[in-house]
């Protein structure tokens, strides 16, 4: 499915598309693909919607979380409308394609419960 499908599919359940936002994250992808746990190309909640280059977590929680960590990842970013997904054949990497590209599986998290009222 392509990657509106895919964040369309997330939210049926009141998920979204997973945002990788720490090392230990990018960590747990990492050891799960290694051990063949997890194969495959799965969406993930980024996407640069309106220029090359400028990507951002789509569910953030925070102004301050709207930027992309990559963690060390190369991602190229070469037309708009470019989505970001989690390469998990041999080794987990990021990587980015078309959002139109219909061969990838979501990835979904459910959508954390913040307190916007700290009382």
């Amino acid at each position: 499915m392509n990657w509106d499908s895919a964040s369309h599919y997330c939210g049926k359940f009141g998920w979204r598309l997973a945002e990788i936002k720490t090392q230990a994250q990018q960590d747990l992808f990492k050891s799960k693909t290694e051990s063949g746990e997890l194969w495959g190309g799965f969406w993930l909640g980024a996407r640069d919607s309106t220029s090359i280059s400028q990507v951002t977590w789509e569910g953030h929680d925070w102004p301050e979380d709207i930027k992309l960590q990559n963690f060390g990842q190369q991602m190229y970013f070469s037309t708009p409308l470019t989505c970001l997904y989690l390469s998990a054949w041999s080794s987990s990497s990021w990587a980015t394609i078309q959002c139109s590209f219909e061969w990838f599986s979501p990835m979904c998290e459910t959508i954390p419960k913040i307190n916007y009222y700290r009382f």
